[in-house]
């Protein structure tokens, strides 16, 4: 019916309630509101709310009603939709193993499922629109709703006694967010079970300790032989430095065992797990150095390997690098190697990328080194980042003879004020 330029719908509902002398222009109240046949039941309902008092009318392509929606029995299909939707809601809510919680943007709890009653011992009724502030603090999933953004799998301690994973997100409704959601993983077992079983990993690391002491299998030292004084001292201070990751620089001539007192300082070490790798810098070319110590990229010069190589300093990551023969460097290597033991890093052959390692230096010479820096064959430098502690191995004569040493070892303090002059060996 077009009541004053406008359309309007008369309803059974409303002729029911209407007085019989009244005309229709009387009674048609609701506006039509005309709907294309073929508009998607989304877009239809998307209209409707901006007009809810409005009767939507189907008409066809030819612009003619071809009938009309009852807003009662919408109503009451969309009631049974919802409760439809709902069931099922709450169906997967009980049978999830993850603990739910939803809440609005108020801050009120809308999403409460009996995982989280058993996870938190709080109720539904206790809980639900209530804010979720007045039961917990350091809320992840306000933040991720205030915030727009996702969280995934991330360790989170709600309270007390209680460990999660949680997954929380924003809940959108037409690019509004209307509320946040949390679900959350219980790994409060998983997390006392870890932490009974480090306090028993180091119970029986200390159980360890004391049975190798008592039995007198303190560690690989036991290969070092030697009855003199000189070689007790020795031993009794390898044994103290091993436990610190103090860089060491063993001195003797060839043949006393600098490689021997190497591996036992590491395998006395906390570092004893990880590689022990040994680099002899008498026996590798010149042109290599770089690439046997800082391995290469694939493709680095002609010859490499497709796929790279890792040098010694990546296989020894979280160990020890013995630098045999250290006196044997080229001057050129010097300077690079000054710079990992500085700062850890290094560049491989034709790479771009750093690459970070944590590796303990012990270094050996037979040379010279005081006098090799006067004439410019070794850096400065470098002696003082080897020669953090120093160690010199008492050799043994060839008529069977020992010869007594001074044991001389020495902290750095100063690049001035670091060595001190280490003293000859003499007969006894």
């Amino acid at each position: 019916m077009r009541v004053n330029e406008q359309y309007m719908v008369v309803l059974s509902s409303d002729l029911t309630y209407a007085e019989e002398r009244d005309p229709l222009s009387a009674v048609a109240r609701r506006p039509a509101l005309f709907i294309p046949e073929d508009l998607a039941s989304s877009e239809l309902f998307k209209q409707w709310m901006k007009s809810p008092s409005s009767v939507p009318v189907i008409k066809n392509a030819s612009n003619k009603p071809t009938g009309m929606l009852d807003p009662l029995h919408a109503a009451g299909a969309l009631h049974a939709e919802l409760v439809k939707v709902r069931s099922f809601f709450e169906a997967v809510l009980c049978q999830v193993n993850e603990s739910v919680c939803g809440i609005d943007k108020l801050h009120r709890v809308v999403v409460w499922n009996p995982k989280a009653e058993e996870l938190y011992e709080i109720k539904s009724e206790q809980i639900l629109a209530a804010r979720i502030e007045d039961f917990f603090s350091n809320l992840r999933v306000s933040n991720c709703m205030h915030e727009k953004k996702e969280l995934k799998g991330h360790y989170h301690q709600p309270c007390d006694g209680t460990h999660v994973l949680i997954n929380s997100a924003p809940v959108m409704a037409e690019d509004k967010v209307i509320g946040g959601l949390s679900v959350e993983k219980d790994i409060t077992e998983l997390v006392q079970l870890n932490q009974e079983l480090t306090k028993a990993s180091s119970q029986v690391k200390l159980l360890e300790q004391e049975i190798r002491k008592i039995s007198g299998l303190d560690c690989a030292f036991r290969k070092l032989i030697g009855r003199s004084q000189a070689m007790q001292s020795l031993i009794a201070f390898g044994k103290k430095i091993s436990t610190t990751d103090a860089t060491v620089l063993l001195r003797g001539e060839s043949g006393t065992g600098k490689e021997l007192l190497a591996r036992a300082i590491h395998q006395n070490s906390p570092r004893h797990m990880n590689p022990f790798i040994v680099v002899n810098c008498g026996a590798i070319p010149n042109n290599l150095f770089e690439s046997e110590l800082f391995g290469y990229e694939g493709g680095a010069f002609t010859g490499a390997d497709r796929k790279g190589k890792p040098g010694m300093f990546e296989l020894a990551n979280g160990g020890t690098l013995f630098l045999d023969e250290v006196g044997e460097m080229p001057v050129e290597m010097q300077a690079k190697l000054l710079r990992v033991l500085q700062e850890g890093v290094f560049y491989r052959v034709g790479g771009s990328e750093p690459v970070q390692v944590n590796v303990r230096v012990l270094a050996a010479t037979h040379r010279d080194l005081e006098t090799m820096i006067s004439r410019r064959q070794f850096r400065e430098d470098l002696y003082y980042r080897l020669n953090v502690v120093s160690l010199e191995i008492p050799p043994c004569g060839n008529d069977g003879r020992i010869y007594r040493n001074w044991c001389t070892c020495f902290y750095r303090n100063s690049a001035k004020n670091m060595i001190s002059p280490l003293k000859r060996w003499s007969r006894r």
